[in-house]
């Protein structure tokens, strides 16, 4: 149930008079929150045949084109486990690419990530298709500049139906919801995760790392699309003010209650 708390009725009539480009390039939360499913893995390495090194460009491509090779599952439930317990905060820049079916481009845009723990995040994204997102650890704000429009949602609520869960959610709780297989090459590690029930946004989600760095994030979901989340200039457990996790609505935008 969505409830309006306040405003003005302009902001409907902005929202109806948006281009569907516009509405296209808007991000759901469960997609938007896949970028912080980004986690820092600190994983071993299975012996490899040495091989001529590669540029990290090469290494990333190769491993995004084994994502959905069906190979054997060496489970990587605990190491993942224990890395997201590691992992305090979190902040790097995102390019974020989604794909249809047949690889027709449906979307590209950036931003910067900061996650601080317990469920905290600061998701903003670059012009022209501006949003922000804050969760302050109760609630999720989503806030649209351009539609002058924020939508409040329980976090609990989403965390239990979206990939945040995986960062921002209870670690123990993963192998619950999710089949863990670690796949490595080199320096690689790609963690694949699999939904255990039927019904869920995405049927694969894959964090990939170079380094026990983390590098990208690929989700399919059931229509067969795929968002890639690309990170740079990423940072593991920096100091992080506070204050990117308060939101407070500017005077004047429409404010909807999500329940």
């Amino acid at each position: 149930m969505i409830v309006r708390l306040s405003g003005n009725a302009g902001g409907l009539k902005r929202l109806a008079s948006k281009t569907t480009l516009s509405k296209i390039c808007r991000l759901s939360v469960s997609s938007l929150m896949f970028l912080s499913t980004l986690v820092l893995a600190q994983t071993q390495a299975l012996a490899q045949t040495q091989a001529p090194a590669q540029t990290q460009p090469q290494v990333l491509a190769q491993a995004a084109s084994e994502s959905q090779t069906p190979t054997s599952c060496l489970d990587g439930t605990g190491e993942l486990q224990a890395s997201l317990d590691k992992m305090q905060s979190l902040s790097a820049r995102f390019r974020q690419e989604m794909r249809s079916a047949d690889h027709h481009p449906l979307q590209d845009m950036s931003g910067v990530m900061y996650v601080l723990k317990p469920g905290k995040l600061h998701w903003a994204t670059d012009a022209p298709f501006e949003q922000l997102v804050i969760a302050d650890g109760e609630r999720l704000w989503l806030y649209d500049p351009d539609l002058e429009q924020v939508t409040v949602k329980p976090l609990e609520v989403n965390l239990t139906s979206s990939p945040a869960a995986l960062l921002l959610g209870d670690a123990s709780k993963l192998a619950e919801r999710y089949k863990i297989c670690r796949h490595t090459q080199g320096s690689v590690v790609r963690m694949s995760l699999t939904p255990l029930q039927a019904g869920s946004v995405y049927k694969e989600i894959t964090l990939t790392f170079v380094a026990d760095t983390p590098t990208e994030i690929t989700m399919y979901d059931s229509l067969g699309q795929r968002t890639t989340i690309t990170l740079t200039e990423a940072q593991v457990n920096p100091q992080l003010d506070t204050e990117l996790f308060v939101f407070n609505p500017p005077v004047g935008v429409d404010i909807f209650q999500d329940f």
